[in-house]
This record gives structure tokens, C-alpha cells and sequence, in this order.
């Protein structure tokens, strides 16, 4: 589906999050796996830290439930809704972070806020 699409689905969503058996491969590498056989439930209201070194797909992850890449192997969950049928603008909408570097533009700090 293009990212400009008007297809797809719009689920409302209560945030349950799965990867199910997921290996990811960055596109520049694809003979090294970054994830292999990952297993991840997420329910509404939990939290969760994912650590490790750099390069390891921590921020990966995020992205692999905001489309911004696909899985070789597996399926990425949103209650239950492949993301592959949700429409991508929705999905991001939807689906947020926050990066893991501050920017702050030339504005007072609450503007930058």
C-alpha cells in the first residue's frame, strides 16, 4: 500500500501491540538480521523499556509498527489489525514517538515545548 494511499483500514484502537515470530533486516544489510524470532505483547496501560547497544533494532521496533519498514518474517500486530491493512498517514497518527535526541530550534523553551 502507498504511503498516500486513501486504502486501508481506520481501526479505532485500544494500543494492544504484537509482533509475532518477527526478523527484521535493515535494507542497507540484508544478510545480517538485526531481530530474529521476535515475540512481544503489549497491552493497554503497560509500559516497557527495550535497551541494548546501538544498531541492535530498539528503534526498530517502533518503526516496524508505524510501517516505516517491513519484517522479513512475521506479523506486526495493532489490536488484532495486520499493519499491512491499516492505512499508513492513519497508522502514524496513531502510532507516535518521541526521539531519543533533543532539538531545540532558535525559540524560548516554551516554544519549544
Amino acid at each position: 500500500m502507498n504511503n498516500l494511499s486513501d486504502e486501508g483500514l481506520r481501526p479505532k484502537t485500544t494500543a494492544r501491540l504484537m509482533l509475532k515470530n518477527v526478523e527484521f533486516r535493515y535494507p542497507s544489510r540484508p544478510l545480517y538480521p538485526v531481530l530474529r524470532n521476535l515475540t512481544l505483547k503489549v497491552r493497554p496501560g503497560d509500559s516497557i523499556a527495550i535497551v541494548g547497544p546501538s544498531g541492535s533494532g530498539k528503534s526498530s521496533i517502533l518503526a516496524l509498527f508505524q510501517r516505516m519498514y517491513s519484517t522479513t518474517k512475521g506479523e506486526v500486530l495493532i489490536d488484532n489489525y495486520n499493519v499491512k491493512q491499516i492505512n499508513p498517514a492513519y497508522l502514524r497518527r496513531v502510532v507516535v514517538s518521541v526521539g531519543q535526541e533533543p532539538i531545540l530550534f532558535s525559540f524560548t523553551i516554551r516554544e519549544n515545548i
